[in-house]
């Protein structure tokens, strides 16, 4: 059995799950680890994570987060940095991270904690902005991009 990130998030999102994960299956190894990236449209003023952080809480509630979704990796991402940095933005979540990017690309949302594998290219192209990745330490392919860690300590996530 293949376990994700997913699967451990569900056995505290529902109540009512037929199995327990903790009780039912058992780790053998590690397949692989996939870092996720924040994100900002460059129009957000922020340049880095303390700036958006202390953007943020310049304007609580004002500054619309996407997520691809309630109990998406991103969500999860997002909501640890909302509770190791206190922000208080506006989490609108989609209906998968193909149309939260779309609006990022276009404006209408301005932070997203997405995959790297879906948001290197717009990086590299300048369309994002990224400002931190979500491991303890930076990853190989973003090696200019801090890691959240570096800000805020106890911080790591990946899928």
């Amino acid at each position: 059995m293949l376990a994700t990130s997913a699967d451990a998030w569900n056995a505290t999102l529902y109540d009512n799950l037929k199995f327990n994960f903790i009780r039912d299956s058992a780790a053998v190894a590690p397949i692989s680890r996939a870092p996720g990236v924040l994100v900002v449209h460059p129009s957000l003023p922020a340049q880095s994570v303390p700036e958006l952080i202390a953007y943020a809480k310049s304007n609580p509630g004002k500054i619309p987060v996407a997520s691809a979704g309630i109990g998406s990796a991103p969500h999860m991402y997002w909501e640890l940095f909302r509770n190791l940095s206190g922000v208080d933005m506006l989490h609108v979540p989609y209906r998968g991270g193909g149309p939260a990017v779309t609006d990022l690309l276009a404006g209408q949302v301005q932070v997203y904690f997405g995959t790297t594998a879906s948001s290197i290219e717009y990086i590299r192209a300048g369309k994002l902005r990224p400002l931190a990745v979500t491991t303890a330490t930076r990853i190989a392919v973003l090696p200019d991009i801090p890691a959240l860690a570096e800000f805020l300590p106890g911080y790591e996530a990946s899928i």
